[in-house]
């Protein structure tokens, strides 16, 4: 395992000039989205419970976090919760963690039933519902409900890890986010699902069609990903044409020496992409081959930040 962290140089004045213009752009952007993170901060209401949320002003929250982790949450809490989160109609940004709760397929359809209706306003969403049991069917209807507030959603972070959602799962959830059409930031925790072959592709034609897409971080290492799924996944990720960042763990799958080349001749081709991170550890690329994957990697010269682990 080698771990490789390099920037590119450019070597003429007109190219220098470029290049420092684009660092700085990049720069005054994470500057800017400091800004918001910290106003976001100072402004949001947490919850480490329902019972706490439920007594709490609905209407007026605007920036919340349901901090529900390992509550060993029950079916009529769900509903309370459900019902608690569609009256606050102001909703901007939603961070709501149920992971480690043993959900199953019949809870996640019960918090989904009145979900995210009346979210008008929401720019940004958060879940994290990994080591659950929710299951493709589960996967659905959180997918039906993100369709509900889909008109106004920019930022999406999904955590599903290891949920037995599947490829049909992923499909779903696939339908959903290219139907939020002005997301700009997009994290996919999808680890440990199974999706295979074509989960992979399924995935990549949906997110292709996030014309709006800046910023995409896909965690997806024990699917039983193989070339082709590698491949597909990253040829429709290519075409997505405002992509500027791109985080791809793929680890402890099992793709080869010819699908990693085809991974990187497809990403050669992605028209904006300026950061690339590539996880695959664990997968069958040879030691041999490493250097040849890297010296391409390198020769990708519209990157300024690039990150590469085998």
């Amino acid at each position: 395992m080698s771990t490789v962290n390099f920037f590119l140089y450019t070597t003429t004045t007109q190219d220098a000039y470029q290049f420092i213009q684009k660092v700085n752009t990049l720069i005054i952007s994470k500057q800017n989205q400091k800004g918001v993170k910290i106003k976001m901060i100072q402004r949001t209401k947490q919850f480490n419970n329902v019972k706490d949320f439920l007594e709490s002003p609905l209407s007026s929250h605007t920036y919340l976090e349901l901090n529900l982790s390992q509550n060993e949450i029950s079916q009529q809490d769900l509903i309370n919760l459900s019902f608690a989160l569609s009256n606050c109609v102001d909703l901007i940004s939603l961070n709501l963690n149920l992971d480690k709760n043993k959900m199953r397929q019949q809870e996640i359809s019960v918090l989904c039933q009145t979900l995210f209706i009346k979210f008008t306003n929401l720019t940004t969403l958060s879940i994290n519902l990994q080591l659950n049991q929710i299951g493709s069917q589960g996967a659905q209807d959180l997918a039906n409900s993100l369709i509900q507030c889909s008109s106004s959603l920019q930022n999406l972070t999904l955590n599903l890890q290891l949920n037995y959602i599947g490829v049909q799962g992923v499909l779903s959830l696939g339908n959903a986010i290219e139907k939020c059409s002005k997301l700009i930031n997009i994290t996919l925790g999808l680890q440990e699902n199974q999706i295979g072959e074509e989960g992979a592709k399924n995935l990549g034609c949906s997110l292709e069609k996030c014309s709006y897409l800046q910023n995409l971080v896909l965690k997806l290492y024990f699917n039983n990903i193989r070339d082709t799924g590698a491949k597909d996944l990253c040829f429709y990720i290519a075409k997505i044409t405002n992509l500027s960042a791109l985080k791809l763990n793929l680890y402890f799958n099992m793709i080869t020496d010819e699908g990693m080349h085809s991974l990187i001749s497809c990403l050669q081709q992605s028209i904006n992409l300026s950061i690339l991170s590539l996880d695959l550890i664990g997968n069958l690329i040879r030691e041999t081959s490493e250097i040849k994957f890297k010296s391409k990697i390198m020769k990708m010269k519209r990157l300024v930040k690039k990150e590469t682990l085998f």
